[in-house]
C-alpha cells in the first residue's frame, strides 16, 4: 500500500480553456471545440480536430529557436502547449532582471515553500510513438520544457514517460513510490502533454480508418492538451503548511497483452488489472466510486475494456454512477487526456458540480493501462 498524494496545484491548457478553472467549467458545461483543419484526409475532406489556432500558443523562448537543436514541428508544438500549464501549476512570476537568452529558469514560483531543496522533479507523459518510430517526447526535452515555462524543477530526477494515454498513471506511480515515497523529493510536478496535429500521425490514423468523419464509425476525433498537478505527501503538507485541493488515494497500472498492435487476442485484461490494483491500494473502508472520468475516445476497443473492468469491480461503483468522457468535447488529447480529466474531476468535486470519489482511467495504444481514485480534500 502506497501513501496518498495531495494535489496542491493544477494547470491545464486545452482547446476549451486556457487555464484550469476556465477549461473545467467548459468541460462540465459540455462546451465542444472541434474544428476543421487545413489538412485533408484520403477522401479529400478536411480533418476535424480539437486544437488551438496557432496564434493562441505562446512563442518559443529565444534559445529554443536555435535550428541546431533539431526540434521537429511536433516537438516545438509540445513545448508551446506545455508552457502555460506548467506556469499555472507552479504559479510563476517573471524575474524582471533575467538576462534574455540565459538557459536558466526566468521565473520564480509563489507555490513552492521558500528554500525547498531539492526542487520537485518534472515527470511528464508524452506521445506514444508508432511501432518502429523514434520517441517524440525525449529526456533531453525536459530541460527545454523547464526553459520554455521558466519553472524551477530538479532536472536530475525528472523523467519522461512516452507511453501515451496511460503514461500519466505511470508518472504518478513513479512519484508515489520512487520520488516522494523514496524521500528523493517532497513534492513532484506530474502531468502530460500531447498533440495529434502532426502530418505523420494523422496520415497513419487516416490509413487505418481511425479518423472520425461523418456517420457511425469506429473512429475518434484527434485533439491536444497539456495538464499538470503538483503533488506532495501528507507529511510535507504538515511541514510546510500546504493545503490540499484533493487527494489521490490510489494509482493502478496494468498491461494488456492483446493491445491494438499485438497478435494476441484482445480480452480487456489490462484495464481490469489497473482497476484491481487501484482498489486494493485503498486504505480502510472505501466509499463507492460515484464519478468515472473515462478514457473513452469513440473507438469500440476502449468501450469493451471499460465494460470488462467495470463488471469485474461492480461492487466498487455506486448506483447511480456518473460517467464522463472529456474527449467528446476536446477530441482525444493522448497523453494529456488523463491529467485533463483529473483536473476537471477535482474542480467539479470541490465546486459541488459532481459527487466523488472519482475514478479516472485511460488506455494507451500499446499495452499500458492506468487508473486512479481521487477525492476532494
Amino acid at each position: 500500500m502506497s501513501e496518498a498524494l495531495a494535489i496542491l496545484r493544477m494547470g491545464l491548457f486545452c482547446p476549451v480553456g486556457l487555464d484550469a478553472e476556465q477549461a473545467s467549467a467548459s468541460l462540465w458545461a459540455g462546451v465542444p471545440r472541434k474544428v476543421e483543419t487545413s489538412i485533408m484526409d484520403k477522401r479529400l475532406e478536411p480533418i476535424v480536430m480539437g486544437h488551438f489556432p496557432i496564434d493562441v500558443l505562446p512563442p518559443l523562448v529565444e534559445p529554443l529557436e536555435d535550428p541546431k537543436l533539431g526540434l521537429t514541428a511536433l516537438q516545438r508544438r509540445l513545448l508551446r502547449l506545455a508552457g502555460p500549464a506548467l506556469q499555472e501549476v507552479l504559479d510563476v512570476d517573471v524575474v524582471e532582471d533575467a538576462v534574455p537568452g540565459e538557459r536558466e529558469p526566468r521565473f520564480s514560483s509563489k507555490v513552492l515553500p521558500h528554500g525547498l531543496a531539492p526542487l520537485p522533479p518534472l515527470l511528464v507523459a508524452g506521445p506514444q510513438p508508432s511501432p518502429g518510430r523514434a520517441e517524440i517526447l525525449t529526456g533531453r526535452m525536459l530541460g527545454q520544457l523547464a526553459l520554455q515555462a521558466g519553472v524551477p524543477v530538479d532536472l536530475g530526477t525528472s523523467r519522461v514517460f512516452p507511453t501515451g494515454h496511460a503514461g500519466f498513471f505511470e508518472a504518478l506511480r513513479h512519484a508515489q513510490t520512487q520520488v516522494i515515497g523514496a524521500r528523493r523529493a517532497e513534492l513532484a510536478v506530474v502531468g502530460g502533454v500531447d498533440s495529434y496535429l502532426d502530418l505523420y500521425r494523422l496520415a497513419r490514423l487516416d490509413q487505418e480508418d481511425r479518423l472520425l468523419t461523418f456517420g457511425v464509425q469506429d473512429a475518434f476525433t484527434p485533439g491536444e492538451a497539456a495538464a499538470f498537478v503538483l503533488v506532495a505527501s501528507y507529511n510535507a503538507c504538515q511541514r510546510y503548511g500546504l493545503k490540499a485541493l484533493a487527494w489521490i488515494d490510489a494509482v493502478g497500472v496494468g498491461r494488456e497483452p492483446g493491445h491494438r498492435y499485438s497478435e494476441q487476442p484482445y480480452l480487456g485484461e489490462g484495464l481490469a488489472e489497473a482497476f484491481g490494483h487501484a482498489f486494493r491500494e485503498l486504505a480502510g473502508p472505501a466509499q463507492p466510486v460515484r464519478l468515472v472520468m473515462a478514457g473513452l475516445t469513440g473507438e469500440s476497443l476502449h468501450a469493451k475494456e471499460w465494460g470488462v473492468a467495470q463488471l469485474r469491480n461492480r461492487k466498487r461503483f455506486a448506483d447511480p454512477l456518473r460517467i464522463e468522457h472529456s474527449a467528446e468535447y476536446t477530441g482525444d488529447a493522448g497523453a494529456g487526456l488523463a491529467p485533463m480529466m483529473l483536473v476537471a474531476a477535482v474542480l467539479g468535486m470541490r465546486q459541488g458540480t459532481v459527487e466523488g470519489p472519482a475514478l479516472v482511467w485511460a488506455s494507451s495504444e500499446q499495452e499500458q493501462r492506468g487508473a486512479l481514485i481521487a477525492r476532494a480534500a
